[in-house]
Formats: structure tokens, sequence, C-alpha cells
């Protein structure tokens, strides 16, 4: 059940937009428009969850030094550049 409840709802959704693409009206441009605009805000507050956990765990290895620990540093070390890189080489964005 905890598996059928998530495939069904994205296949409805594939199903939806893959109408709403053939079928261009004003109704299911709208709800394109409106969906795109929530699938940007959760994807902000996923990232950073995620990011959270990811350096939540491997700070917790390193700190007791567990076996392979040095892989942890080198996953926060790639962590942080992406961030940097990614501000520092980003491109403006129209929304």
């Amino acid at each position: 059940m905890k598996q059928q409840i998530p495939l069904a709802i994205v296949f409805i959704l594939g199903i939806t937009f893959m109408i709403q693409y053939f079928i261009p009206a004003e109704a299911s441009q709208d709800l394109f428009d409106n969906t795109q605009k929530w699938l940007r805000v959760t994807s902000v507050f996923a990232i950073v969850l995620g990011i959270y956990s990811i350096l939540m765990v491997h700070f917790h290895k390193i700190k007791r030094k567990a076996p392979n620990w040095p892989y942890s540093v080198v996953t926060i070390v790639g962590i942080f550049m992406m961030l940097i890189l990614g501000f520092a080489l980003r491109t403006p964005v129209d929304y």
C-alpha cells in the first residue's frame, strides 16, 4: 500500500499533464502553471532537508571516527564546493 499510493499519484499526474500538453486549453494551462509554482516551492524544501540530512549523517560519522570516515570528509567538502561554485557561476534565470 505504501508503494501503490505514490505510484498512483504519479501515474494520474503524468496522464493529466500529457493530456494538457496535447489539449492546450486555458484551464489546463492554468493547472500546469500552478503546479509548476508549487513544485518550485516544494523542491526548495526537499533540497534543504536533504542537504541537512546528509550533513548530519556525515558529521556524526566523522565525530565518532566510524569506518571509512575520510569519505565523509570528502562528501562534506564536495557539498560545500558545489554550493560555492553554484553561487559563483550561476546564470540569471527568467521566471
